[in-house]
């Protein structure tokens, strides 16, 4: 993470200020007394008279050496305490620092999702509702079998089962028609970008089309409808994961933006789909607050802020950090979009962090289905829209392998 929290020097216990034992003080100054009156009558010349200075070093040294031993223990106590409390506060300042800049989020200029072909089933209102669901329906591969499972077909362009060729046609022509509607959904963002603007676009495409071919494609599509923007584009088979957003807030320009294209197909006419599997495909497109306020000042932006990761026996701190860096208080939450998190992370996260009691939990899994790589951005694009109709912040956390992922989405305030 460049945000480095690696330089924020650790805290130190301050130490209890100085208390001298009496009995330890009292001693020494009995031993200072008797000390220094030995030495005067040993080292004191012989024949020499017991005059006044014979007494002062007999008698009149050992209090004042005794009492500067003491005032020399307690200012070292002291200024231990200070020194521990200075450095203290040196760290709390730099870690408050650290925090502030963590807290700088990205805005959102566009989002789009697609898990289903069917407009209505595809909204966010069903997810919040619990209508929408993962139910059985008749296998694509196997007619007259029922799978739990969910793909996507182009309206009025049913396609046959078929064999693994006829499978690589099928999602080549579903991943065309998805990432037309996906940039569609994001065209307005797109549009309001200024001439000159880089746009990273970033594609993890997760089906078995030649990845190469599909990021051409989708570059020509994009300079097509931005032909003054500096395109580049990268594409991976591989999935994205959510904490690739903490890459962006620290590597994007003033004046550049970065859009994410997420697609997970299915080998959905080819073989009986397994149980919980979907198909679905997602965008995100994201800048600096100042980049979308200059180009749009009337729309009240909304905010991705960064995502904190931790591993699964620190879920709580995650959320923790999460929350913190999103400008918000975790019981300020109604709602929490989860992905993938099992019962044990869910159980540490609902105890450690603070969460209204009353807060609702969407599962995308059990709404949509498992979309692989593109569920967490699928959740996250889902709580940023609910977030454009709600005050309050939406909470996105993910499991990825061993870590927890989570971040804030929330309408400008």
């Amino acid at each position: 993470m460049p945000v480095d929290f690696a330089k924020v020097p650790p805290r130190v216990v301050v130490p209890e200020p100085p208390q001298p034992s009496v009995v330890v003080w009292a001693l020494l100054l009995v031993v200072i007394m008797g000390a220094g009156a030995a030495l005067t009558i040993t080292l004191w010349p012989a024949g020499k008279p017991l005059d006044a200075l014979f007494w002062l070093c007999c008698v009149g040294y050992g209090p004042f050496l005794w009492a500067f031993l003491l005032c020399l223990h307690l200012g070292h106590g002291h200024l231990r305490c200070r020194q521990a409390i200075a450095d203290n506060a040196a760290s709390d300042k730099i870690d408050v620092a650290c925090h502030a800049e963590a807290s700088v989020p990205l805005a959102v200029l566009g989002h789009g999702w697609c898990f289903s072909s069917d407009e209505k089933e595809n909204e966010v209102d069903g997810i919040v509702s619990g209508a929408t669901q993962l139910g059985l329906r008749s296998s694509g591969a196997e007619p007259g079998t029922d799978v739990q499972a969910r793909w996507l077909e182009i309206p009025g362009k049913p396609l046959p089962p078929g064999n693994a060729q006829t499978e690589f046609v099928r999602q080549q022509v579903i991943t065309d028609w998805l990432l037309g509607r996906l940039v569609e959904r994001i065209n307005a963002g797109l549009l309001v970008l200024p001439a000159g603007c880089s746009l990273h676009v970033h594609l993890s495409l997760q089906a078995l089309c030649e990845v190469e071919e599909v990021r051409l494609g989708l570059a020509k599509l994009i300079s097509a409808i931005t032909p003054t923007l500096r395109v580049t584009t990268t594409a991976s088979a591989n999935e994205m994961p959510l904490s690739e957003a903490d890459v962006w807030h620290d590597g994007l320009a003033a004046h550049d933006a970065h859009l994410l294209l997420a697609v997970r197909l299915r080998p959905a006419i080819s073989q009986r789909l397994e149980y919980g599997v979907a198909e679905a495909g997602v965008a995100l497109l994201v800048t600096r607050p100042e980049l979308a306020r200059s180009a749009s000042p009337s729309m009240a932006p909304l905010f991705l802020h960064r995502p904190a990761i931790d591993s699964l026996e620190n879920a709580g701190q995650a959320v923790h950090l999460a929350v913190r860096w999103g400008k918000a208080a975790a019981p300020q939450a109604q709602a929490i979009w989860a992905h993938a998190l099992t019962e044990g992370a869910m159980r540490q996260i609902k105890v450690l962090s603070a969460f209204d009691p009353h807060a609702s939990w969407f599962d995308i899994d059990a709404a949509v289905g498992d979309c692989a790589g593109a569920g967490a951005w699928l959740a996250t694009v889902l709580a940023i829209e609910y977030a454009s109709r709600s005050a309050s912040p939406q909470i996105v956390v993910s499991q990825h392998d061993d870590h927890i992922i989570a971040l804030v989405c929330r309408k400008q305030v």
